[in-house]
């Protein structure tokens, strides 16, 4: 009797390392599928882009819009991927408003084509407190 006993122990501690692998592997679907519909509709995006415009002059044009000065904007090298081709942009501000400043990154975000700002750096100018150095890089992809 004691290893019919034993056995059925084992058999139940089983079953619920089962229902709880169970569990974890229903929660990493449903994360799965928010994370897949999320990329779903960033490619939906970034196709829906046609009329793609070059990303120097896109930033220049959102630049006079928002009334900011560019000091300097330098393409920069990406990282390579199998899927995605990215277009790095590092932008240079010098002496531009924190209000100005915002509208200008609000622009980009909020822009029809898909930008992302990536590695903000703001400095506080030491000549005139009120003025920043703003460096931050635009990418945008295309799907290969």
């Amino acid at each position: 009797v004691q290893p019919i006993i034993g056995l059925s122990t084992t058999v139940a501690s089983r079953v619920d390392a089962a229902e709880q692998e169970l569990l974890a592997m229903n929660r990493l679907r449903r994360q799965y599928d928010i994370v897949n519909t999320s990329l779903s509709k960033v490619e939906e995006r970034i196709l829906s882009n046609y009329e793609k415009r070059n990303l120097l002059t896109l930033l220049e044009s959102l630049a006079a819009a928002s009334s900011v000065q560019v000091n300097s904007m330098e393409e920069r090298k990406a990282q390579d991927d199998e899927k995605y081709k990215e277009t790095r942009v590092e932008v240079r501000l010098k002496s531009v408003s924190l209000k100005d400043t915002v509208s200008y990154l609000t622009a980009i975000e909020s822009s029809d084509q898909l930008l992302t700002v990536k590695s903000l750096r703001i400095k506080k100018r030491s000549d005139r407190s009120n003025l920043l150095d703003v460096t931050f890089n635009v990418s945008t992809f295309d799907i290969l």
